[in-house]
């Protein structure tokens, strides 16, 4: 029996007698074909916001194909938002009644402009007892390892979660903010593995020890949910996170980095999946930093940003711990990186093509005030005015030596074509 998991969607200002008749046919409808239907639940919108985090969670765990059937009208947006999220393929249903149909033509336009491609269903009539025709996708069950978003999470404009399980083969699991929280408060620091970090070698603490503390009781935290869920990657929307515990998680990416977890800053998927490739290829750790500035007479970019794994630091190298940049909160890093050939990286917003240049570090920790923590030089081939105009993504990810032609093989293996190199 082939096995399905379906998402009624509903207006709120349709009337209910009108479209549970006609949920009730189509759950009979499907029986009859010898399809097994588990059943998502019936929604009629976005809020309230925790349900709506329950049914994240319920999406990325699904493990069949996932129809979104549109028992109504006014139902595009919630198709979007629940299709984000999904690992496994996407059917949208739609029928001839209650303008079903314009609002899955509508949803499947915006699920395709994200990189999505739905297939699209139409029932004609789900009147009782008339019969269907359904061809359904096969599920999907090899991923080459799973990524962890941690809430609270921004709404994807641009590639979304089911597009970098598609793209990169990985299986994204939802971790909501409480439930993080909830493993933060039963997690302690005992004083001798405070003592521990506060020595380690080559180490500046220029924080507060209850804000050190608290930094370090996350990484547990999170390297906990980690092993309980078998995810080696995992991604946080850093300023949300940030206003609601007070506490950055740069500590947390620099530290399970360190560790061979692959660490994304931002919820940004497009790093993610530059990263997640990087690492399939042997090639770790990297470094995610921002663009921040250009010197047209060196010819160099500065890359900034408030997190880089400890084991990127030069030899003899001292790693200071700094408040956070933009907020002057919490606990930040400075990491000396080793000067030397690099390449760097810049994944589509569609995560179908890749940009690769390689340079040279020439300098690090440049102490600049304006800018956030972990600062490199790099030296390029390319004209850095030019650079600007065909950049791609918000984000560049560095990693050390000069790799274009092996990841050139590794991310045309994944159906990602490399668009320019230098």
């Amino acid at each position: 029996m082939t096995s399905v998991s379906a998402l009624m969607l509903t207006s709120r200002i349709h009337r209910e007698d009108h479209w549970k008749k006609l949920y009730a046919n189509l759950i009979s409808s499907l029986k009859r074909l010898g399809i097994e239907v588990k059943s998502l639940g019936i929604t009629t919108g976005l809020v309230p916001v925790k349900q709506w985090q329950s049914l994240q969670s319920r999406i990325t765990k699904n493990p069949n194909p996932l129809l979104l059937v549109h028992l109504t009208g006014g139902t595009s947006r919630v198709a979007v938002e629940a299709a984000k999220w999904s690992n496994q393929p996407l059917v949208l249903i739609a029928h001839n009644q209650q303008n079903s149909l314009p609002s899955a033509l509508e949803a499947k336009v915006k699920l395709e402009a994200l990189g999505l491609n739905p297939k699209l269903l139409l029932i004609e009539s789900l009147d009782s007892g008339k019969n269907i025709e359904l061809t359904l996708p096969r599920f999907k069950e090899v991923f080459k390892e799973s990524i962890a978003m941690i809430g609270p999470i921004r709404s994807f404009d641009v590639a979304p979660p089911a597009l970098l399980a598609s793209k990169a083969s990985v299986r994204v699991v939802y971790v909501s903010y409480q439930n993080l929280m909830r493993t933060y408060k039963l997690t302690t620091v005992t004083d001798e593995a405070f003592k521990a970090f506060k020595l380690s070698p080559n180490l500046t603490i220029k924080v507060p020890d209850e804000e050190f503390k608290r930094s370090l009781r996350l990484y547990f935290a999170v390297k906990g949910v980690l092993r309980k869920l078998k995810c080696s990657a995992f991604t946080f929307d850093c300023f949300s996170f940030l206003k609601r515990s007070g506490i950055t998680p740069c500590l947390t990416v620099s530290l399970l980095e360190s560790e061979g977890y692959i660490g994304v800053c931002e919820a940004d998927t497009q790093a993610a999946a530059a990263m997640l490739v990087a690492n399939q290829a042997g090639l770790r750790p990297c470094f995610m930093a921002n663009i921040a500035s250009v010197n047209t007479r060196l010819n160099t970019l500065t890359l900034a940003h408030c997190t880089a794994a400890r084991t990127l630091s030069k030899p003899g190298g001292i790693i200071k711990l700094l408040p956070h940049f933009e907020s002057q909160r919490s606990v930040s890093l400075e990491v000396p990186i080793e000067e030397g050939p690099a390449t760097l990286i810049g994944v589509s917003s569609s995560l179908s093509s890749v940009l690769m240049m390689e340079g040279e570090v020439i300098k690090s920790s440049l102490g600049i005030p304006a800018l956030c923590r972990t600062q490199v030089e790099v030296r390029i081939n390319y004209n850095v005015k030019d650079l600007l105009n065909w950049w791609t993504g918000g984000h560049v990810v560095l990693i050390k030596n000069h790799v274009a032609r092996t990841l050139t093989e590794s991310f045309k293996s994944r159906g990602l074509q490399v668009a320019k190199t230098m």
